[in-house]
């Protein structure tokens, strides 16, 4: 983004961005085994500042993860791969049933037979610390970059912006 751009309309662009993604990738650390692990995820809300909401079980891997090591990594690629979201932030779970009857579809009993009563039914709040995106040209766009990259023996340049957003 140009450097003319404040931090608070570099911050709404990022969100706005997040916002068109259903789906996105959550890393987390398994300390018991010295990895991280990534996983899909269905975003459930993301708030002006940032902040995202997903929803899970109590008994997933990934609440015991999040209780060890808060930090955790979220990923979004747009299906025409000319998007990239990669944002840090500190994870925490959170008991909100008013949020889980707003956020509640009905494909989500097929993960909670009790429906948004279930006890197990527990929501992850991660708090924006640090994000990346790059923002690339169409494919058209891409494909006359690198044509030219090759005929003139010079790297391929103008492929989109890339964007750094801290939490202050």
């Amino acid at each position: 983004m140009e450097d003319h751009q404040t931090h608070e309309e570099q911050l709404n662009t990022l969100v706005e961005k997040m916002r068109n993604h259903e789906f996105c990738m959550l890393t987390t650390v398994d300390d018991e085994r010295g990895v991280l692990r990534s996983r899909p995820m269905r975003l459930q809300e993301v708030e002006d500042d940032g902040t995202l909401w997903f929803m899970t079980s109590d008994a997933s891997p990934k609440t015991d993860e999040i209780n060890h090591e808060h930090h955790v990594n979220v990923v979004f690629i747009d299906e025409g791969g000319e998007s990239f979201i990669s944002l840090s932030g500190i994870a925490a779970l959170q008991q909100d049933h008013a949020r889980v009857e707003r956020y509640w579809r009905d494909t989500d009993d097929a993960w909670f037979p009790r429906g948004e009563n279930d006890p197990h039914v527990v929501l992850i709040r991660v708090e924006l610390n640090d994000a990346e995106y790059w923002e690339g040209p169409s494919r058209v766009v891409k494909l006359y970059a690198a044509a030219r990259a090759i005929t003139s023996g010079k790297p391929a340049s103008g492929l989109g912006e890339h964007v750094r957003v801290s939490k202050h």
